[in-house]
């Protein structure tokens, strides 16, 4: 399939949570639903994720195919099989524990219901995906589809 179009950015992990939420979602249901280290859980415009490290500034990529994309290769574990989210308006930041954004908004597509997959590499030495993080950080990649 074709990847329309794709963001990266650095994120702070903070116990183990960080959550990519659509622009109108209500703080109070950003964390209503926490998986267990390790895991993904979604909820209508929420998709948390849940590290294997606790604290960390991680490397995020998002990507936005126009059909199923295929698994990423080598290094990447999969954290979740595909799930299902609704967005209200197709818009959506990454948040930290406290919702605060830690990335600007970015546009995923039309409102509606995507498919989701997560996947995660590390952790490593931080010189090795050139953050200023102190200690092991992970790296994160995160599929988005039409459903």
């Amino acid at each position: 399939m074709t990847l329309l179009r794709a963001f990266e950015d650095s994120i702070r992990v903070e116990k183990h949570l960080f959550a990519l939420v659509d622009e109108e979602c209500e703080a109070d249901d950003v964390y209503a639903t926490i998986p267990g280290v390790g895991e993904v859980a979604t909820e209508d415009d929420v998709v948390v994720v849940s590290s294997a490290l606790e604290d960390q500034l991680a490397r995020l990529r998002v990507e936005v195919w126009a059909g199923l994309p295929q698994p990423l290769p080598g290094e990447w574990r999969p954290v979740s099989a595909d799930l299902a989210v609704r967005f209200s308006t197709g818009r959506v930041r990454v948040v930290n524990l406290l919702i605060e954004p830690e990335t600007e908004d970015w546009a995923l597509g039309s409102p509606g219901n995507y498919s989701v997959r997560v996947f995660a590499s590390g952790p490593e030495e931080p010189a090795a995906v050139q953050t200023e993080a102190v200690g092991l950080v992970e790296r994160y990649v995160v599929q988005f589809w039409s459903a």
